[in-house]
């Protein structure tokens, strides 16, 4: 850099006329910039995507994060396609003691150009202590249309999956020794090929299980496990 300038007390670093090399070779260069000084992480815009295709025509992608706390964080996705449209994507993550998982992902396209529509796909993933032996999990999928995987792929959500989960469960363990549980699971399934037609699974509306394990009753260990399933379509 020509002009380098180590703010401890907030540990930022300013840097001027900076350039990066990678072996002897410059890789990146910014007029101006600012990075961090310990292993925290700051906000700010990261390096862009771009590629061009016959399908999408110049596509541009430029992600900002945004380090709200030190267990919150959201990375938003503002993306450009010449032939489709702007799309907006965001990632947004928090953890606690009673949240061991929270993952909370999403693309918008309020109107596709080519496929004269809007467009969206979201992915949620939480769990939760709620305490007295009680927990829960949410996992829950879904796309607006069948081919929305093969014709708006982006980094955020790239999926091949054809069967998309969308799950509720609920557990409960009275005693370490035992563990039950509740859960409804359903699926989106996407029909890419009218030619290959992929079979619909059935649902589990709901399911029930449990799994109990005790040592040394009467000199032996005991093991029962249990499962109610409601099958529907």
């Amino acid at each position: 850099a020509a002009e380098m300038h180590l703010d401890y007390d907030r540990s930022v670093g300013e840097a001027q006329d900076a350039t990066l090399w990678f072996k002897g070779v410059p890789v990146f260069y910014s007029p101006t910039g600012t990075f961090p000084l310990n292993s925290k992480p700051k906000s700010g815009f990261m390096h862009p995507f771009f590629a061009t295709s016959t399908r999408d025509g110049v596509d541009l992608t430029t992600p900002y994060y945004w380090n709200i706390a030190p267990n919150y964080d959201a990375t938003l996705y503002p993306r450009y396609m010449s032939k489709r449209g702007l799309q907006l994507g965001v990632e947004a993550r928090y953890l606690d003691f009673n949240v061991p998982v929270g993952n909370y992902r999403a693309e918008y396209m309020p109107y596709d150009q080519l496929a004269d529509r809007e467009r969206y796909a979201f992915l949620v993933q939480h769990q939760q202590n709620l305490g007295q032996g009680f927990s829960a999990v949410l996992n829950y999928n879904r796309v607006s249309d069948d081919l929305y995987w093969q014709e708006t792929s982006s980094r955020l959500l790239q999926t091949s999956q054809v069967q998309l989960p969308q799950q509720v469960l609920l557990g409960y363990t009275p005693l370490p020794w035992m563990q039950t549980n509740l859960q409804v699971l359903r699926y989106q399934t996407l029909q890419t090929d009218p030619q290959n037609p992929v079979v619909v699974p059935y649902f589990l509306e709901p399911q029930i299980n449990l799994v109990a394990v005790k040592s040394d009753v009467a000199s032996t260990d005991l093991t029962v496990v249990g499962q109610y399933s409601h099958f529907s379509s």
